[in-house]
C-alpha cells in the first residue's frame, strides 16, 4: 500500500464569491514638520497631515487640485517625483520628512496644500476648482533666494532655499542650506494667496494700499489657524502658556525658522508682541508690514517677503 502524497489529493474548493469588497481608504495620512526643520529638531516631533485620499494621484505628487513640479532652475535638475500611491510609502503612512530627500519635500508642499485647500471647502461649503479646471502648480525648489511666492501668471507657488546667516542662524547651523517648502506657515501662507487670487482675481490689482496688505493679512491668519489642526500642540501650549500666551509661542508664531536663520533672532511674524496701534497701521506702506499691523504688529519687525 503506497504511500499518500499531496499530489493524489482533490483540490480544495473555494467558497462562494460572497466577500465585501475590500475599500480603499478615505483619508491619507502625511507627515509633515513642526512645523518646520528647526522646529522638529528642538521638539523631536513630526506631525501628522490627513487629507483626502486621491485614488488616481500620480508622482509628483499630481492630483485634482494640486501638481508638484520639482524643477531646480538654478542647478537645472529634475528630481524624481514621489510616488504616494507606491505600496512601501502606503504601508508607512507617507514618508517621514528629511531634508536631505526631495521626495520628502513634494510630500510636505501636498500634504499642507491639500490641507488648506480642504479647509476652504469645508467652510465654504463648495467644492473648490481652479479656472479652467487646470491644477495649482508647486515647485518646492524653484530658485535661490530668500523667498517664497505665488506667480498668478503661471498659476503657480514657488519656493526658494537659502544659506542660513553666518553670524546670526538662530538654532541652525551656519550656512546651512534651508528650504521654504518645508516650512508648514510659508506653504500654507503662499497657497493662500492662490486660492484668494482665484476667489477674487482683482484682488491682485492695487487699487488702494490695503488690497495687497488685506492679502498678506489673511494668508498670515489661515497659516495661524492651520496650527489649530493639531489637538496635541494646542494642548500642549494651552499647558505651558498658564494663562500666558507669550509662552504659546508655538502655537502663535509663524515662520520660526525663516525668522531664526535669516539672523533675525525671531519668528517672521507673530501673533503676540506689541499692540495694534492705528500710529503703526497708518505709517506701515508696505504690504506685509501693513497687512501685520493690521491684526497685530510683531515684535520683530521686518520687510522680508513672504
Amino acid at each position: 500500500m503506497g504511500v499518500a502524497t499531496p499530489g493524489d489529493q482533490p483540490p480544495a474548493r473555494l467558497g462562494p464569491r460572497n466577500d465585501p469588497p475590500v475599500r480603499l481608504p478615505a483619508r491619507r495620512p502625511l507627515p509633515v514638520y513642526a512645523f518646520d526643520p528647526m522646529s522638529t529638531r528642538l521638539s523631536g516631533r513630526f506631525l501628522t497631515v490627513d487629507v483626502p485620499f486621491e485614488r488616481d494621484l500620480e508622482p509628483g505628487p499630481s492630483g485634482r487640485l494640486v501638481q508638484v513640479v520639482d524643477y531646480d532652475a538654478a542647478r537645472d535638475v529634475w528630481y524624481r517625483p514621489v510616488d504616494l500611491n507606491d505600496p512601501a510609502i502606503l504601508a508607512q503612512g507617507g514618508l517621514r520628512p528629511s531634508e536631505s530627500d526631495p521626495r520628502t519635500h513634494q510630500q510636505v508642499v501636498y500634504a499642507v496644500a491639500m490641507s488648506v485647500i480642504e479647509r476652504f471647502e469645508r467652510f465654504g461649503g463648495q467644492r473648490f476648482r481652479w479656472r479652467g479646471g487646470r491644477e495649482l502648480r508647486i515647485v518646492p525648489h524653484a530658485f535661490e533666494g530668500r523667498n517664497a511666492f505665488f506667480d498668478p501668471t503661471r498659476r503657480a507657488v514657488l519656493f526658494g532655499y537659502y544659506k542660513a546667516d553666518e553670524r546670526d542662524p538662530g538654532s541652525n547651523l551656519p550656512g546651512q542650506v534651508m528650504f521654504t517648502c518645508l516650512s508648514v506657515d510659508v506653504v500654507a501662507h503662499e497657497v493662500t494667496h492662490a486660492i484668494v487670487h482665484r476667489i477674487r482675481k482683482y484682488f491682485s490689482e492695487a487699487s488702494n494700499p490695503d488690497v495687497f496688505a488685506w492679502h498678506e493679512a489673511f494668508a498670515d491668519l489661515v497659516a495661524l489657524f492651520h496650527h489649530f489642526l493639531f489637538p496635541d500642540v494646542v494642548a500642549e501650549a494651552v499647558a505651558n502658556s498658564s494663562t500666558d500666551l507669550r509662552e504659546g509661542s508655538a502655537l502663535l508664531d509663524l515662520a520660526l525658522e525663516f525668522g531664526e536663520s535669516t539672523g533675525r533672532g525671531a519668528a517672521l511674524r507673530s501673533a503676540i508682541g506689541s499692540p495694534r496701534t492705528p500710529d503703526a497701521f497708518l505709517a506701515a506702506t508696505e504690504p506685509h508690514a501693513r497687512g501685520r499691523a493690521s491684526w497685530r504688529r510683531s515684535s520683530t519687525p521686518t520687510s522680508t517677503p513672504i
